[in-house]
């Protein structure tokens, strides 16, 4: 697991204790080149606020422009992303751009297993 995405999980439970909808974007392909490979994540709240990243930051503006719909009717959305003509983000990035509600018993699974230093599974 790595740091970024202990980060989202804590906003998250963060989010959800005062009430504000999160959003998860997910690289979940990539054609060309990029700065981040896919299974990157980025969290998202109600306002715009974001915690992880997508890419180099050529990416992350255009997610949360194209969150809000997410927010509006709750259903989840790939995006494609053609950086091709921008420096830095070369390839088309597939972004997975879903609700994200993060459970009592996930959360506490989640603690548990970082103190124990266990293996998600």
């Amino acid at each position: 697991m790595t740091h970024e995405f202990k980060e989202i999980v804590d906003q998250a439970i963060i989010n959800q204790q005062k009430n504000l909808k999160s959003v998860l974007a997910t690289v979940v392909h990539l054609e060309g080149s990029s700065y981040r490979k896919p299974g990157v994540r980025m969290l998202i709240d109600e306002y715009g606020t974001m915690t992880g990243a997508v890419s180099g930051g050529c990416v992350e503006k255009e997610v949360v422009r194209r969150a809000k719909s997410v927010f509006a009717d709750g259903k989840a959305k790939v995006i494609a992303y053609d950086g091709r003509y921008r420096l830095g983000c070369e390839g088309t990035l597939y972004i997975l751009i879903e609700p994200f509600i993060i459970s009592e018993n996930f959360s506490q699974a989640f603690i548990q297993n970082l103190e124990l230093r266990m293996p998600f599974k």
